[in-house]
């Protein structure tokens, strides 16, 4: 969420909160939703500059504003009235009036006025314009009725602005039960813990002190009892228990110290918050199945400490449970990158935050020569983790060989090196695609590591992209690798091949 989006957000519940105390205290918002401004929290005039909030029917089309407002600057959080009637002369007649009587100074052109607060803290100085110089505006335009310009009514409001009002309490009312949570960093799925890399690099958080973070076992399912897996979201650790007993809709997301990005990674539903006298209960029943113990061990095995407070407290070790068939958790490459422009997350702290809207994913469109077929590809795709779990330079040098190898040949017409998919794909004089995979194992290890990985990128979900799937290492296959390849192609129809590369004599065989 950006500056200006939180701003609005701020601004509209405190308003929303004084209509509730008096529902006879109108105030005005967005009307027109442009360029899809109130799906972003842009509840107000304004942009991502500054904030503008008034209490009256009326504008300048000159500086497209209402004539009279509270503004916010969105960069430095200064706030100001602002009177604006530069395209009409009997308005700006009248905002003289209140001009002169009320401070403000003149402008930069003709027609418009300011009066300036202190202090960074714009509620606290909404709240003086709204106890202050609104009042007196208020009288002013009843003494003066100026023509164009009136006080917001009850009519105006209900017709106007309370769908705006209630498509925020909506939003409000949907964050009470669905939440949005942020888990430490994991490389193993959060089954075990998985080290430091990826961690918080400030050395005052609690996963670059201890060496992990209590959420790493968040998905050990070989963890269960009465059906319920038992773990602990930081998000979830609060004094006030005022989580516990209630039920949850828990979007989860993690950021990559490496490149700080913020990656979703899942969702957790019909999540329930766990009281300290149940964690108690948990506790010993993970000591009795030596569970703990094993904790404790992989938490060592790690370069990890087991020695802070709440490894030791038994009564906030354990602070949510849910049920696996409730949990729906993305593979690791998978990850779908979340939007700066995102307007969920307004804090990457370990806190409980509501969700408004569905997480705003990040999308990219492939470059133009990245297409399969006939047509291009202009489908727009997620941005996803980049994994890039063991460096290999082997493996790039084939591929960087392989492409040069394969350009050569007349078999092809196109040769494109992938990221983070299938390492080459080929298409041939036909306009058939192969793809191949490269691996740098013997052959037998290399046909295992790489089949289930080939055909995933080939027919993921349920699309044939390539016609042929070849797999591709430095080591001859025996004849039983051939004699396997040859049952799974019969068998099972599945066009899989395998090539060795001899880097070499720079060769590449033909199909086995």
């Amino acid at each position: 969420m950006d500056k200006a989006q939180l701003i609005h957000e701020k601004i509209l519940d405190f308003l929303i909160k004084e209509n509730k105390k008096n529902p006879e205290f109108y105030f005005g918002t967005r009307q027109r939703n442009n360029n899809e401004r109130l799906e972003k929290g842009y509840w107000f005039q304004g942009d991502d500059g500054y904030v503008y909030v008034s209490f009256w029917i009326g504008g300048d089309s000159d500086t497209r504003r209402r004539n009279i407002g509270f503004a916010v600057n969105c960069y430095d959080k200064n706030s100001r009235i602002i009177l604006t009637a530069k395209a009409d002369i009997k308005k700006a007649e009248f905002l003289k009036i209140v001009a002169d009587k009320l401070g403000f100074y003149n402008g930069e052109y003709n027609g418009i006025y300011y009066k300036d607060f202190e202090g960074k803290d714009y509620i606290e100085n909404f709240k003086s314009f709204i106890r202050n110089e609104k009042v007196e505006i208020d009288k002013l335009i009843e003494e003066y009725k100026p023509k164009g310009i009136s006080i917001i009514r009850e009519s105006d409001f209900n017709k106007k602005y309370k769908p705006i009002i209630e498509r925020r309490i909506s939003q409000i009312e949907f964050g009470r039960k669905n939440k949005i949570a942020r888990l430490c960093w994991n490389t193993n799925g959060w089954k075990c813990p998985s080290g430091t890399k990826g961690k918080s690099l400030n050395s005052y958080s609690y996963e670059n002190k201890y060496g992990f973070g209590h959420e790493e076992w968040l998905f050990d399912k070989s963890k269960t009892l009465d059906g319920y897996h038992y773990a602990f979201i930081e998000a979830f650790n609060i004094k006030d228990n005022k989580h516990v007993g209630k039920e949850f809709n828990i979007k989860l997301y993690s950021i990559d110290a490496i490149n700080n990005t913020k990656y979703y990674i899942g969702e957790i539903k019909n999540l329930i918050g766990v009281s300290k006298e149940d964690s108690e209960d948990i506790y010993k029943a993970y000591l009795e199945r030596e569970w703990l113990n094993e904790m404790i061990t992989q938490v060592k095995s790690i370069g990890g400490k087991w020695s802070s407070t709440i490894a030791k407290d038994a009564k906030i070790l354990f602070n949510v449970k849910f049920r696996f068939e409730d949990a729906h958790i993305l593979e690791r490459e998978d990850y779908e990158v979340i939007a700066a422009s995102d307007i969920n997350i307004t804090s990457t702290h370990f806190v409980l935050l509501p969700q408004k809207n569905e997480l705003e994913i990040e999308y990219y469109i492939e470059k133009d020569d990245e297409f399969e077929g006939n047509d291009k590809n202009t489908e727009p795709r997620k941005r996803t983790l980049s994994i890039d779990i063991t460096f290999d330079p082997v493996h790039d040098k084939i591929q960087n060989e392989l492409r040069a190898l394969l350009n050569k040949s007349t078999e092809y017409n196109l040769v494109q090196m992938e990221r983070g998919r299938v390492d080459l794909k080929a298409r041939t004089t036909e306009n058939k695609w192969h793809y191949f995979e490269i691996k740098t194992d013997s052959a037998k290890l290399s046909i295992r590591k790489a089949i289930g990985q080939i055909m995933e990128y080939a027919y993921y979900p349920e699309e044939k992209r390539a016609t042929k799937l070849i797999i591709v290492s430095e080591d001859k296959p025996t004849n039983d690798d051939i004699t396997y390849l040859k049952f799974v192609r019969e068998n099972f129809s599945i066009p899989v091949y395998y090539r060795y590369f001899d880097r070499e004599k720079q060769y590449l065989s033909e199909d086995y």
